[in-house]
């Protein structure tokens, strides 16, 4: 979702780079970042622990959920029925418990007749009829109403109208209906809404049918043919119109819709011709659409919890954003990487927003070239220590940060740099096999490390250790000096912990030619002795964006006087280019003399700055000889001889 990340006064800080160019058109980046949860950090981040109540939900999976609910605009409140089928994973004895949280519970019926339920917290315990063995399906039916304390809202657009949605994650889906509140149950869905003449519905999966209901009311019926969980859980009413185009894959055609505003039409075609290119991307890359046979909608909404999220094949998008093609593409890459594929728990999360963050920067690289998407990621790289996230592991990091900048934006980097490790063709191997196996499936950090290794046949345990399990990033410290033909290098790294195992690419830039090495670092220092006859001019650190690092790079050389440093080629027959240092700004003369001493060209004659120059001279209309070259200055002169062969 893309609210995960960074928090104001309860609201996502929304962070635009108006700079960033993508091919032709100003196109500002919005960075997706949700609202940290009212969670206390030490406790379970599986599901909030708040009672010993919670030990029944491990007896059992939710197989389907039935939500029957009308709401009404004018008072903010819902009255709803949900039914849940679920079946036993061990013995359940005495009670049967979901989560429910703020609304009056009215009835509750279970094996065809009613009980008294008894209210713990956001806890609700059933007692049963009988006792309930492994293996046995049971039903429970459940009658609710009230104003929802979160998880729906009624909020008016800026348009005027009044929108109703919801926004379940993390743990928000039981304050609207009764539920197993935890993302590794993924369970049917049949959402069946009443609401006023005049309101269009959107929710997941297909809608099966529209019926009118009492005079003024409308009923709507969505139902997923695909498994989903509740914090993926989407209502969206409002006075929409609908966009609608077709995406085809393989001769099958699905629904591709965007629920407007409707002065937003325009905004909303435009977004669509996006998406289908981003669907096509995606699916050609990772594997096909996950939810073909149901379809891709986005909703537009007045959102304060986030600016987008994405609710399964019905992302919900801020009307701030909602044509905006970088939000657009990370939800629309959580459709494969959080709501197909889903961490069994919040510890997991960046399996999510790293994922999508990453994939919002490969489509990037697709649609606009390497240089946009390399921006992309330095830019990630910029804002990642921005709220504070950065000091904890984005594995497991406490639950105010499980929607930090760390978690979106380490995420992205710790793919960024296995993509570069493995190879681009092992990379896409290792996430079309990742996708294709855990598909419509719970996931841990250990099942994606153990398809990363099996398709690049290497261990990366210790790579994924460093990255996952530890708070900050590696401080690389560059120092380098010149004696002769050698050149020595040393780096350090100076952050806390851990001291990480890293490959570091050198760039020694000199004034004939440019050296790239490798350097391999084990330890909190390492030197390297190479041999360089070139005078260097820098030394650039990790030149290729290749590792997540702060660094002192590029190390410049400020020269200590003003003189002439090489001419090359020399003998020359054509051309000869000539290298010049200036230690303080100054003017200069660079000229060519010949034997008898006279001057046969000026090639510079200007104020230049500190640092490394260079001009060449044409000999053509010149006869064979010997020439001097002469750089003079208020301080003196410095000469070199050249020599032309024809």
């Amino acid at each position: 979702m893309i609210k995960k990340h960074a928090f104001v006064s309860s609201l996502i800080i929304l962070l635009v780079w108006s700079n960033f160019t993508l091919s032709q058109e100003e196109q500002p980046i919005f960075f997706p970042h949700k609202d940290a949860p009212n969670i206390d950090s030490q406790k379970s981040n599986d599901y909030i622990q708040r009672s010993d109540n919670r030990n029944v939900f491990n007896l059992y999976d939710v197989i389907n959920y039935v939500i029957e609910m009308q709401i009404y605009p004018d008072s903010q409140v819902i009255r709803g029925k949900t039914r849940i089928d679920f079946s036993a994973t061990g013995d359940i004895t005495d009670y049967i418990a979901f989560d429910f949280s703020g609304l009056e519970l009215d009835s509750v019926i279970i094996a065809a007749e009613k009980v008294t339920a008894i209210r713990d917290s956001d806890v609700v315990l059933i007692p049963l009829i009988n006792s309930i063995s492994r293996g046995d399906t049971q039903s429970v039916e459940l009658y609710y109403s009230g104003s929802p304390d979160k998880g729906i809202y009624f909020r008016e657009s800026y348009t005027g109208d009044l929108v109703i949605y919801s926004h379940n994650e993390p743990f928000d889906a039981r304050y609207w209906f009764p539920c197993k509140d935890d993302p590794s149950d993924k369970a049917f869905l049949d959402l069946k809404i009443i609401a006023p003449n005049g309101y269009t519905v959107l929710s997941n999966g297909r809608l099966i049918e529209t019926s009118a209901e009492e005079p003024g009311w409308k009923r709507w019926h969505w139902r997923t043919v695909n498994p989903i969980v509740t914090y993926l859980i989407s209502l969206a009413a409002a006075p929409y119109v609908i966009v609608e185009e077709t995406f085809i894959w393989e001769n099958i055609n699905m629904p591709l819709q965007y629920y407007v505003y409707a002065i937003d039409y325009e905004k909303g075609e435009a977004a669509l011709t996006a998406t289908r290119d981003m669907l096509s991307f995606f699916s050609n890359y990772i594997g096909v659409y996950p939810f073909l046979n149901e379809k891709y909608a986005m909703s537009e909404v007045p959102f304060r919890e986030a600016s987008a999220m994405e609710n399964q094949t019905a992302t919900t998008m801020s009307e701030f954003v909602m044509d905006n093609k970088n939000v657009i593409a990370h939800e629309l890459a959580h459709q494969w990487w959080g709501d197909a594929v889903t961490p069994y728990s919040f510890s997991d999360i960046w399996l999510n927003e790293g994922f999508a963050s990453y994939f919002d920067a490969l489509y990037t690289e697709y649609k606009y070239g390497s240089d946009a998407f390399q921006e992309q990621m330095i830019l990630y790289k910029s804002v990642i220590g921005q709220d504070g996230s950065l000091e904890y592991p984005i594995y497991n990091p406490p639950s105010q940060y499980w929607f930090g900048k760390s978690v979106y934006y380490k995420g992205a980097w710790v793919l960024h740099m296995l993509r570069y490790m493995v190879g681009d063709s092992v990379f896409n191997d290792i996430c079309r096999t990742y996708y294709d196996y855990y598909k419509y499936r719970n996931v841990t950090s250990g099942d994606f490390i153990q398809i990363c290794e099996l398709q690049s046949g290497r261990s990366l345990s210790a790579f994924f250790y460093q990255w996952l399990y530890f708070g900050g990033i590696p401080i690389l410290m560059g120092e380098w000096e010149q004696n002769g033909g050698t050149v020595n290098i040393v780096l350090r790294q100076t952050q806390v912990e851990p001291v990480y195992y890293l490959d570091v690419e050198v760039l020694l830039q000199g004034v004939e030619r440019d050296t790239l090495i490798v350097l391999p670092m084990s330890s909190n220092f390492e030197k390297l002795v190479i041999t360089f006859s070139s005078p260097v001019v820098q030394m650039k650190i990790d030149p290729q964006n290749k590792i997540l690092n702060r660094n002192n790079g590029p190390l410049v050389l400020i020269p200590r006087k003003t003189q002439l440093n090489q001419v090359f080629p020399n003998p020359f027959n054509e051309m000869v280019t000539i290298s010049y240092q200036v230690h303080i700004q100054q003017k200069i003369e660079l000229s060519i003399y010949n034997i008898l001493g006279e001057k046969v060209i000026t090639l510079v004659q200007d104020c230049k700055n500190t640092g490394f120059h260079m001009t060449s001279w044409r000999g053509d209309r010149c006869s064979s000889g010997t020439y001097y070259c002469v750089l003079k200055t208020a301080d003196g002169m410095s000469v070199k001889k050249i020599v032309l062969l024809k």
